[in-house]
């Protein structure tokens, strides 16, 4: 064959990197922005380079694919939420921000992906070892794995959405999607190690009760997470298998244009179901097909839709130009102080009645005037890489993304678990891929990562015990 596989990637990729470029500067020189002249556009060609060239390398690198898919699903994340903006023409979508302004969260974005890839690659031939799966969290067969998926489910229903235990029990409502997730993970390797053997109708059911929970969070005004809880069992059934499918791709793009197109009822459902007391699951379910209908009767890419959809999307990237241009001049750097409350972290709440609450989203918000001072409920996202710089400026940003880099590389290595009967697979893809979404700030991101991480596998191995006792297994 003239060309190998890898070659034909390569060359395509280069192709279209060259005409991702052509189309931007054709679309950016004709359109109506003033002052082009205050964007350097070399700095967004080097963006573009790194944050496409490593996803380019996942897609024929065979070592990659069998390692967690953290980093890559992060250079996504960072694609759509800062890349995608430079070539979607949306210049206009945030008015109130000079272009100078732009060029200074430009400066920085490119030095953060920079640091961000160099901590990643600079260990790449250093850290190659995944630790070895333990037999104690090994399952014997599928009809546990069955079995496991199926009560784990079942009992994160019963508890949070029908009985809604939280109420009840102070501290318990941290442990919900660490559950949930194992559940996912058990039911999804079922699926993919019994694809050829169960019908397609098994399979359309086990799907139909993993979507259950994801309703109940989209009807309890929840938005992204179910999205994320979908986008994370997809991934999963792509990592068992080492490979990417048409359908894979598929079902990913048809999650994430379903997310741009239901985004748009979330302030007027919310407000409908927030401003109303005690609404039954049915109020909430034909209040959310209602606000379907309307959105879908007056549906356009026109104005508001596209000011409202951009300035969703974009958020991470707009916070970014807010935080780079009033630190330190408006806004002291806050020298660490958001990372404090990561010590209280490790003591579960159910263990400590009074244990501080994570508010940085409201404090962050109130500090950069995007809320009114009198205001301690609404919240405002500030994504990892702008809480770098937030901090400590420049020289956060810089090391803080290294870090992150290098800590990426490691989990998604160390932790990338081989054998397919071990729950520490499971635990370790639905406990640290989510990292990949990284618009919130650490404390809240890993603040609960080594309670969950060690919950999950103490919770298997209890019920491993209670199986064998009553002699299920």
């Amino acid at each position: 064959m003239f060309f190998s596989q890898s070659k034909k990637l390569l060359l395509f990729s280069t192709i279209g990197y060259l005409f991702i470029i052509y189309f931007f500067n054709q679309k950016f020189h004709t359109s109506l922005v003033v002052f082009k002249e205050n964007i350097n556009l070399y700095f967004i060609y080097l963006i573009f380079l790194l944050n496409i060239a490593p996803i380019i390398f996942y897609f024929y690198s065979k070592d990659e694919k069998s390692n967690l898919p953290i980093f890559y699903l992060s250079l996504i994340y960072f694609f759509f939420s800062y890349t995608l903006f430079f070539i979607s023409n949306s210049w206009n979508v945030f008015d109130e921000h000079r272009l100078s302004e732009h060029q200074n969260a430009i400066e920085i974005f490119l030095i953060g992906i920079f640091f961000y890839n160099l901590g990643y690659y600079l260990f790449f031939s250093l850290i190659k070892k995944s630790k070895k799966s333990l037999k104690i969290f090994e399952i014997d067969n599928n009809k546990e794995l069955l079995l496991l998926g199926l009560l784990t489910l079942t009992g994160v229903i019963v508890c949070y959405n029908i009985i809604d235990l939280p109420k009840y029990i102070n501290g318990i409502q941290q442990l919900k999607y660490p559950l949930l997730y194992l559940s996912y993970g058990f039911l999804v390797l079922y699926i993919f190690n019994t694809q050829k053997t169960i019908s397609l109708y098994f399979k359309i059911l086990l799907f139909l009760l993993i979507l259950i929970p994801i309703v109940f969070d989209m009807l309890a005004g929840a938005f992204f997470t179910p999205f994320i809880s979908v986008f994370l069992n997809i991934i999963f059934f792509m990592y068992l298998g080492q490979k990417i499918t048409k359908f894979n791709l598929i079902s990913i793009v048809s999650t994430i244009l379903i997310l741009f197109f239901i985004i748009q009822i979330k302030t007027p459902y919310r407000n409908a179901i927030w401003t109303t007391e005690n609404n039954s699951t049915v109020d909430k379910f034909l209040i959310y097909k209602s606000e379907l209908y309307s959105l879908l009767k007056k549906f356009n890419f026109q104005q508001p839709y596209k000011i409202n959809t951009v300035s969703r999307i974009f958020h991470s990237y707009e916070s970014l130009v807010i935080v780079v241009n009033k630190t330190p001049s408006d806004v002291d750097y806050f020298e660490g102080k958001s990372y404090k409350i990561l010590t209280s972290k490790i003591i579960p709440r159910i263990f400590w009645k009074n244990k501080p609450s994570d508010v940085l989203g409201n404090t962050y918000g109130r500090r950069y005037n995007i809320i009114l001072e009198t205001d301690n409920y609404t919240s405002w996202n500030m994504p990892v890489l702008n809480e770098f710089y937030v901090n400590y400026g420049l020289k956060g940003v810089i090391l803080g993304m290294f870090l992150l880099g290098f800590f990426f590389r490691f989990i998604s290595t160390f932790f990338s678990i081989k054998n397919n009967y071990n729950t520490e697979k499971i635990v370790a893809f639905y406990i640290f891929v989510p990292l990949f979404f990284l618009e919130s700030h650490l404390s809240l991101m890993f603040g609960a990562l080594l309670q969950s991480y060690v919950f999950l596998l103490i919770f298997f191995v209890i019920y491993k015990k209670v199986f064998r006792l009553l002699k299920i297994i």
